[in-house]
């Protein structure tokens, strides 16, 4: 049984964005990237923390700013659209949660697609849909990754994603489905689904992300079955994955763990989106 270590695959990406950037830093200034929080959701400020500081050891550059929740939403609607309209800026990543008093489809709109590196805005989910993505979303984004690096062809495979989120789910299952780089015949499994276990067992890989502390359990899974877990849950101050890793390992042939699996090439991968991002506005 292998166990994938996410953190090795997030620094071989690394080392491609650094050397992207040396080419790109010897005729024009870095990508630049603007997070955006709109209230002081503590998690919120880690999260930028975290990014900017990754975003200044690869060499790229970070806006960060917070804005007080007491402005009415035209404000924030109209910095969104200076963003927007700024040629320096080439990705806007809007945090979330928002205070609920706020439209997050209204402020996500004003972000254009090709500056949309978290894929916030519908309109990116409906490039995606189309077949024509603009931008992929980064946690689908990752778990691809990882199945390519660590040589899985999904062509022809019977997977099962277990959460119907527009932020993990419904795009995943575009993306490994779609034809010409996915190939594969997806189940979207969710609360309503009546025999998880047996949707389960019929498939070869399966991708867990429903925020339910480790609701799959070995028993669940098939002998060899390749298993994603991108789940993130704190129970009793520790992080535990959707699946219970513990009886998955023992019937799993392949297995990312809680943390150390899909998180940290989710946070490369906006990176890898900001890159993208500068060359489609500089292009």
């Amino acid at each position: 049984m292998l166990i994938i270590d996410g953190k090795a695959i997030a620094s071989a990406i690394c080392a491609e964005i650094r050397a992207e950037l040396e080419e790109i830093t010897r005729a024009d200034t870095p990508p630049r990237l603007a997070i955006v929080q709109i209230g002081g959701d503590e998690s919120s400020v880690t999260y930028a923390q975290s990014l900017m500081k990754s975003a200044d050891k690869l060499g790229l550059t970070c806006d960060y700013s917070i804005d007080n929740d007491d402005r009415e939403l035209e404000y924030h609607l109209e910095k969104t659209k200076a963003l927007a309209q700024n040629q320096e800026i080439h990705g806007i990543l809007l945090l979330r949660p928002l205070p609920k008093k706020y439209s997050e489809t209204e402020l996500t709109l004003r972000i254009p697609p090709e500056k949309d590196i978290d894929c916030a805005n519908p309109l990116s989910m409906g490039f995606l849909a189309s077949g024509q993505p603009k931008m992929l979303p980064p946690t689908p984004s990752a778990i691809v990754e990882i199945l390519k690096r660590s040589d899985i062809d999904i062509a022809g495979k019977r997977i099962a994603i277990v959460g119907r989120s527009n932020v993990v789910g419904k795009p995943l299952m575009l993306m490994l489905s779609r034809k010409n780089g996915g190939d594969a015949t997806v189940t979207l499994c969710h609360s309503r689904t009546k025999d998880l276990p047996a949707a389960l067992k019929n498939a070869e890989i399966v991708v867990a992300a429903c925020g339910s502390p480790k609701l799959i359990t070995g028993d669940m899974l098939s002998n060899g079955v390749v298993v994603i877990d991108a789940g993130i849950n704190l129970t009793n101050d520790e992080m535990v994955g959707d699946v219970d890793f513990d009886s998955a390992s023992k019937v799993a042939s392949i297995i990312t763990p809680v943390p150390g699996g899909v998180g940290p090439v989710t946070r490369v991968m906006l990176f890898k989106n900001l890159l993208k991002a500068y060359h489609i506005l500089n292009s």
